[in-house]
């Protein structure tokens, strides 16, 4: 199948992964642009959650476009 034609079919929930992984990318610029500011095992938790969440959202959009809904 084409992948435009996929992603076109799975748009809402493509969206929703895309706009979460924006979220959490720029969360973490922000993060460390302020990390003077924050103790160092708060910087490390926000670090690793942050890392955790893109790679399970990038792990997501690609079973989503690999696998969808079964249909």
């Amino acid at each position: 199948m084409d992948l435009i034609f996929m992603m076109k079919e799975r748009l809402g929930l493509f969206a929703f992964l895309f706009a979460f992984l924006l979220l959490n990318a720029l969360l973490l610029v922000a993060i460390w642009k302020v990390k003077v500011q924050l103790p160092k095992p708060l910087l490390l938790l926000l670090t690793m959650c942050c890392t955790l969440f893109i790679f399970a959202t990038i792990g997501f959009i690609v079973s989503t476009l690999s696998f969808g809904y079964n249909s």
